[in-house]
């Protein structure tokens, strides 16, 4: 992304590397204010993971909203693995 401090921008083209490593590393990019930028973000070029972005900086209302966008691949990991509490059986359920 770009940072708000100094207003540099990071190289995006590390982010492919950074998928094809063997580790397989997975990135997630904070795209807030890039999002507001026309042509700033390519998500076919930049291939992350998870995307977030704030609605605000590019609407500039409402506060407190924005997104996460997942790349098909990486939706898989989101799936919760467990009941909610934590338990198997029905003392785990809410």
């Amino acid at each position: 992304g770009e940072s708000n401090f100094s207003g540099a921008r990071a190289d995006l083209s590390a982010i492919a590397g950074l998928r094809a490593c063997p580790q397989r590393w997975r990135v997630l990019l904070d795209a807030a204010k890039l999002a507001c930028s026309p042509g700033a973000l390519d998500l076919s070029t930049c291939p992350a993971d998870f995307v977030v972005m704030s609605f605000y900086k590019i609407f500039g209302y409402p506060t407190g909203l924005g997104a996460l966008v997942v790349r098909h691949d990486a939706a898989p990991l989101l799936s919760p693995s467990r009941k909610p509490g934590g338990g198997d059986g029905p003392e785990g359920a809410l």
